[in-house]
């Protein structure tokens, strides 16, 4: 919905991802990787996703077109340890996938369950990190549960695709059980009441 002129939101979070994708390849002279990209190309970074050109995604729409390398954003074994710029994603993390769930559950189940902060310090330290060349950028936008918890619901019941509800509380936990040493260059939901802003720079 990039071309509707009304969706101030959703411009700032995509022009925030391109201005830190560019500034990585200045700084490190490397190329990023972009993880569930939904097809879409950032300069100066490698377009990933899970479903491949020509694919129909289970959330509807058209065939997916623009993706570079067909992969799981789950595991980037494929790459070696300091091999990008940045890792970037718009609206990724939350699909992450959740050890705990087995596929197949409804929203509220998945609300149930609540996978913990702890699911996803892996994938930040094993793989997005990982492959992180030293001074580059892990640079994340997914939903804030925090509006939507307020009102007595959750993101998770917006997407039937979302694994995680993701608060700052959630977030702080992740940061604070990382091994990679890291500095958080944003953390910041601008008060929109949608989403937040992450940046870490790897160490």
């Amino acid at each position: 919905q990039y071309d509707r002129s009304d969706n101030a939101t959703g411009h700032q979070q995509r022009a925030w991802i391109c201005y830190t994708a560019m500034q990585s390849y200045i700084e490190t002279g490397l190329i990023g990787l972009e993880v569930a990209s939904g097809g879409v190309c950032t300069p100066h970074c490698l377009s990933t996703d899970f479903i491949g050109n020509n694919e129909t995604p289970v959330y509807g729409g058209g065939p997916m077109q623009g993706v570079q390398i067909k992969i799981n954003m789950n595991d980037l074994s494929l790459f070696g340890s300091d091999s990008f710029g940045c890792v970037i994603g718009n609206h990724a993390l939350e699909h992450a996938d959740c050890n705990k769930l087995k596929g197949g559950e409804s929203q509220q189940e998945k609300f149930a369950i609540n996978c913990d902060a702890m699911e996803l310090v892996d994938l930040f330290d094993n793989h997005w990190l990982r492959v992180i060349k030293s001074g580059g950028f892990l640079a994340q936008v997914f939903p804030d549960e925090t509006p939507c918890l307020r009102n007595g619901s959750s993101s998770l019941f917006h997407d039937v695709t979302h694994n995680h509800s993701l608060s700052p509380a959630k977030i702080r936990k992740i940061l604070s059980h990382l091994k990679t040493p890291v500095e958080v260059v944003e953390f910041d939901t601008f008060n929109n009441n949608f989403s937040t802003n992450l940046a870490l720079r790897k160490l």
